[in-house]
Parts: structure tokens; sequence; C-alpha cells
């Protein structure tokens, strides 16, 4: 989820677009480390417009980045 979103703002930062490639269009279950879980359902985002309800809502998403910075302090 977190490269998919990376990759929509990479492209156009002011209007943010999925470009998910036909072999990762699955709904991908997540669960953090606080215990938070969210289905990440990436089937039918390909050329539409990125929203966020669809990463889980902006508090869900700074959830994850919290996770991602515990995870990668971890192994410093």
């Amino acid at each position: 989820m977190a490269n998919q979103l990376r990759n929509a703002f990479a492209h156009n930062p002011w209007r943010p677009k999925w470009l998910v490639f036909e072999k990762y269009r699955y709904t991908y279950p997540i669960t953090l480390d606080d215990g938070s879980t969210f289905t990440f359902d990436a089937t039918s985002l390909d050329g539409g417009g990125v929203k966020p309800e669809q990463v889980g809502g902006l508090e869900f998403w700074i959830k994850v980045l919290q996770h991602c910075e515990r995870l990668v302090s971890a192994k410093v």
C-alpha cells in the first residue's frame, strides 16, 4: 500500500492517480503492531484518483507511517 501510494504521488503530487499493475490488483489485509487493521483493496484503483478512504483514512495512514518508522528504527 505504501509503495502504491508513493507511486501515485510521485507521478503527479497535485493530482495523484493510482497506477496499479494487474499483477498487484488484489486485496491486502494489513495489521499494524498496535492491533489496527485495514484491508487495502487494490482491485479497482488503477487510473483513479487517490482518496483518503482508500487507505483507511488519514488517521490510519498516519498509523501506517508510524508503524513503518518503528520497524525501520528497530533494525538500526
